[in-house]
């Protein structure tokens, strides 16, 4: 009783290098029998018939080009994407480091003010003592 023949194998089923059934679990090795190219299973989980056709061909051909060209595009996307974030993360920081600096200035002059304020309150203390003295 030898191995099945590849008409017979359920399309999960494929045939590795021995001849030996293997499926996703026991994975057998790319070999081309009949008119099925058999490949490792998770690079495509099934066995693929080779196209009947020049036509066939050629339209796999053009499907495989345009899924390559979606997933560029589609890399191009979350990389625009991720570029405007980084822009508008940046923009964020450097507005948060000036309203940083604007409070920095403000507690600067109101210090000013205070320290002014201060200094002409002794200034008053000081003459009203020295009227105090001079009676």
């Amino acid at each position: 009783l030898g191995p099945p023949a590849i008409a017979d194998v359920a399309r999960r089923h494929a045939l590795n290098d021995e001849g030996a059934l293997c499926n996703a679990e026991f994975p057998g090795h790319p070999t081309i029998a009949g008119d099925f190219e058999l490949v490792p299973f998770g690079a495509a989980d099934t066995p693929r018939a080779r196209p009947q056709s020049a036509r066939q061909a050629r339209r796999e051909a053009n499907f495989a080009r345009a899924q390559v060209i979606a997933r560029i595009e589609d890399q191009n996307r979350w990389q625009r994407l991720s570029d405007k974030e980084a822009a508008m993360v940046a923009h964020r920081e450097c507005r948060l480091q000036q309203a940083g600096f604007l409070r920095y200035q403000r507690q600067a002059a109101n210090f000013q003010k205070e320290l002014r304020l201060f200094a002409a309150r002794e200034a008053e203390s000081q003459r009203a003592q020295e009227l105090m003295r001079s009676f």
